[in-house]
């Protein structure tokens, strides 16, 4: 049996009751099967087969293929062109992926963001096209980037010039995932010499059906982090496409790749909770089996307050990730709060739960061939990318900033009559309806609006019988988010020159979402276990934001404290009783819980 069967799918906290036989657990146990098999087997995504690709930055081609086996990619597509395409489930798989390898769930995922523009804003026709070309399955990949310009998109050189055939392209895409490896390239162009946003157009290129000397693919860049990847870039010298592989109308390409964003920034989040389980259940077998004196050090109350607060850091990016990727669903005119909320905090805290694992592990954390086939050691450096996917953490926070008085008039509109309920596990979501999305919403973030009645209803609940500590954090959260959307309201709109307090009430915002999140999941799910016992789960995300929020608050970190206290206890003590609905496949634990329904 492998290293990581036996630590990386037991490691993360469990929220989700038993489902049943929904289509979306279904598949992730399918995808689980199909994984098991082949790490106790020492085959693709084992801890040693990826080490080892790692170590020589190869491809891991044969992981692709198992995924390609387990029909992952039919979960990227829309049901109105056969597809199976729920985003919440798309991050559940991408998560048992990345559990893994983040190299194989990167190149993978990479064609679910090169094919959303499509589902987006293409016709009909484009789509079934597409569709019927994933079917095989088929590479994707999304050029959006160029040299020198980084995420400035507007700044693009790429042409794309109208011919009586269609359009020449010359110049060229770089830092791209799969720009070699993918048959069909989603890129953005410039259609006008003028500079502004309706001077680009998005297009769906096939270079199998290019002249070759027309376009040729860039040497690979040397890496840190998933070494074994294909970034790359692309040049196209007067290559000739048709007007068919135009995406939407001329002129619309930024448009359609920000709408399109509020979709892959949702998905990137399974990117930083894959990683997060591994690197808790990597610290989980660490303090497990190493004996310090007369004592192994999970028995360590200093030890088991660590890793309740790992934990807890986790349960926040779950249910924050779970419940706006349900959101974009159900609020799609919100989606460019929810998508910049989750993009900008759900990486943020995969990277600082990897960073105090390391710690923990101390020297273990960096020997290559000592512990776990020295696998720990990757996942920290594979994880620095996800922040800069789709969107730095600081461009996300500046998605916020340019919406804060609307997020702040909504919340003193908001009357109270509706508290969203689109957290049940048990109903699926609504078809996405991609023209919903917009740019900016009418509506501010219902999530926000609702937390007020949220914690009023919470402190009338039997939970709060059992837990006194409650008032306390409730009624910080709640004269928080009062601060938080006056501070809102008062902020002026600088342009560019966005000033540094901003971007702390950028991180509020996310934090107070995030406890509606919990709030919100915790309301609309039942469970058992020893998480979901006196609510500890959810008292331990409170607590845990509200420390966030009020770091130099004495009481704020005693309840804090002694929280994540027993959070770690449980898992030390009865590490099974955290995992209700764990089932069994080839004798390896498994997850379906968490986000993976």
């Amino acid at each position: 049996m492998s290293a990581l069967a036996d630590l990386v799918e037991v490691s993360a906290p469990v929220l989700r009751p038993d489902l049943g036989q929904l289509d979306r657990v279904a598949a992730v146990a399918h995808l689980q099967q199909v994984i098991a098999s082949s790490v106790s087997g020492g085959g693709a995504l084992s801890a040693p087969y990826t080490v080892a690709k790692d170590r020589h930055s190869a491809f891991p081609a044969e992981s692709m293929q198992l995924l390609d086996h387990a029909g992952l990619y039919s979960w990227f597509v829309p049901p109105a062109v056969g597809g199976r395409f729920e985003l919440p489930t798309v991050i559940a798989l991408l998560r048992v992926v990345s559990r893994h390898d983040l190299t194989t769930a990167i190149a993978y995922g990479k064609t679910f963001l090169g094919a959303a523009p499509t589902w987006v804003a293409g016709s009909p026709e484009q789509q079934q096209a597409l569709a019927t070309r994933m079917d095989r399955p088929s590479l994707v990949t999304w050029a959006l980037t160029e040299r020198g310009h980084g995420s400035d998109l507007l700044s693009g050189e790429l042409s794309a010039e109208a011919t009586p055939d269609g359009y020449r392209l010359s110049g060229e895409k770089w830092l791209i995932n799969n720009a070699t490896r993918a048959p069909l390239v989603c890129l953005l162009a410039r259609t006008r010499p003028t500079p502004g946003p309706r001077s680009f157009s998005l297009f769906m290129v096939d270079k199998e059906q290019l002249s070759p000397q027309s376009h040729h693919c860039l040497p690979p860049e040397l890496l840190h982090g998933i070494r074994g990847a294909d970034i790359s870039g692309i040049r196209f010298d007067g290559a000739i496409v048709g007007a068919d592989t135009q995406i939407g109308s001329e002129g619309t390409g930024v448009e359609t790749v920000l709408r399109t964003m509020q979709l892959t920034r949702t998905a990137c989040t399974s990117l930083s909770l894959g990683a997060a389980d591994a690197a808790i259940g990597i610290v989980r077998q660490f303090v497990s089996g190493r004996v310090v004196g007369d004592r192994a050090l999970i028995d360590r109350r200093l030890v088991r307050h660590e890793l309740g607060s790992l934990l807890a850091d986790l349960m926040i990016g779950e249910v924050t990730a779970d419940v706006t990727a349900q959101g974009v669903h159900t609020t799609p005119g919100e989606a460019s709060i929810l998508a910049a909320v989750a993009k900008a905090l759900v990486p943020t805290l995969g990277d600082q739960i990897i960073h105090s694992a390391a710690s923990m592990l101390g020297a273990r954390g960096i020997l290559l061939d000592e512990f776990v086939h020295g696998l720990f050691e990757k996942i920290a450096r594979d994880h620095r990318i996800v922040a800069i996917f789709d969107g730095n953490t600081v461009v996300n926070r500046n998605v916020l900033i340019s919406q804060f008085r609307t997020i702040a008039r909504a919340f003193h509109a908001f009357d109270g009559s509706s508290i969203p309920d689109h957290a049940s596990i048990h109903v699926p979501c609504p078809t996405l309806q991609p023209a919903h999305l917009s740019l900016m919403s009418r509506t501010g973030c219902s999530l926000l609006n609702s937390l007020p009645g949220l914690l009023d209803r919470l402190l009338d609940s039997p939970v709060a019988q059992h837990a006194p500590e409650l008032h306390a954090t409730c009624a910080r959260l709640s004269r928080s988010v009062d601060g938080l959307v006056e501070a809102m309201s008062a902020t002026q709109m600088p342009g560019r020159n966005v000033p540094a307090q901003s971007f702390d009430l950028a991180e509020q915002l996310e934090l107070h979402v995030a406890a509606a999140a919990a709030i919100t999941f915790f309301n609309a799910n039942g469970g058992g276990g020893a998480l979901w016992s006196d609510a500890l789960w959810l008292r331990a995300v409170l607590a845990r934001i509200n420390l966030r929020l009020h770091r130099a608050d004495p009481e704020a970190q005693a309840i804090g404290d002694a929280l994540m206290l027993h959070v770690g206890a449980v898992v030390a003590d009865t590490p099974q009783a955290v995992m209700p609905g764990v089932t069994t496949v080839d004798g390896d634990a498994t997850n379906t819980l968490g986000v993976n329904r």
